[in-house]
Parts: C-alpha cells; structure tokens; sequence
C-alpha cells in the first residue's frame, strides 16, 4: 500500500501494522487496490479487528469477512457504506433489517409481561422488572 488518503495522520484509534497472512491474501485475491481506496480509519480499523482476535481461527473468520467485504462493495463492517458519497441506501444495517414477525413478536412479549404483572409475578418492589 503506497498511497494513503490525507486522514492518515488523523486516526483517533493507534495505527495498526498490516500482518503478513492479510497482505498476501490481499495480493492473492487481487483486492489491495480496493482495500487502499478505502478511508485511513477504515483500512485501521479492519486490521485492528483482525490483530484483536485472539485465536487463529477467529483471525482468519475475520479477515474473509473483509475480504469478502471488499470484493463486495458498498459494506464496512455489514453496514451499507455509500463509499464517501454521503448518501446511503437502504439500512444502516442491512443483516439486522426488522424481520416481518418482529411486531408481532413484540406485542405478544409486551402482552405476556403485562399478563405476569397483573397476575403478581413481576413487580418493581420486588425488583425484577
């Protein structure tokens, strides 16, 4: 990565190093020019998230996810990311989108609570609501 964009030198986060596994499969899926395009805060954060993890597996789960990521376009961290344009389309979060039971769900959670209060089982006295 030779160019970097001119917020570089303004992440709030400390500056990641890139690890040798996420250069190479850069390289080999020929994404490294996607991944430079994308703002300094982004390109940190994926590498912190990568470096933070813990076991080798969970590095390796993370790292397809931004490689799939990037090859997709248009998401950062399974949020829609408009690539700078300002303008978004659809959710901010397309995998927590409501789902067409979830309404219903609520009320039927909102009406069993209300049941269990009126029948005494919940009560704010005894602290379990």
């Amino acid at each position: 990565m030779t160019a970097q964009s001119p917020s570089a030198d303004r992440l709030i986060r400390p500056r990641q190093t890139m690890p040798a596994f996420v250069r190479t499969a850069l390289v080999r899926q020929e994404l490294m020019a996607l991944y430079a395009a994308r703002p300094a805060y982004q390109r940190n954060d994926y590498l912190m998230w990568i470096n933070k993890a813990k076991r080798e597996g969970t590095r390796l789960k993370r790292l397809q996810q931004m490689l799939g990521e990037l090859a997709r376009g248009g998401v950062y961290m399974r949020m829609a990311w408009s690539g700078g344009s300002g303008a978004r389309s659809g959710p901010k979060n397309p995998q927590r989108a409501p789902a067409a039971g979830d309404t219903a769900k609520r009320t039927s959670r909102a009406a069993k609570k209300a049941k269990s209060r009126a029948k005494g089982r919940l009560t704010r006295k005894a602290g379990r609501i």
